[in-house]
């Protein structure tokens, strides 16, 4: 995946790099940490996915906070489950 870096544009690493930091501090989590490296993943992931860093920012905390909604929906779901 992070090899990938090499091969995107200078603007592109700055939005990627802008994107994850903000969604970072939003959600208080480090970047050095596993969470911090799949939000990184998630927006190399949707530059190589659309061939744009456009509007990267606000679409990765779209892109990640369906993601975490969906997990929790999930959970629940099994959850639920489990009670009965």
């Amino acid at each position: 995946m992070f090899q990938y870096l090499t091969t995107l544009e200078e603007g592109d690493l700055a939005a990627i790099l802008d994107a994850v930091q903000a969604w970072c501090r939003a959600h208080q989590v480090d970047v050095e940490t596993s969470e911090g490296h799949s939000v990184l993943a998630a927006a190399i992931d949707q530059v190589q996915a659309t061939g744009s860093s456009t509007d990267l920012r606000s679409t990765l905390f779209d892109v990640l906070d369906a993601r975490a909604r969906s997990i929790e929906e999930a959970s629940d779901h099994i959850s639920s489950q489990d009670q009965q």
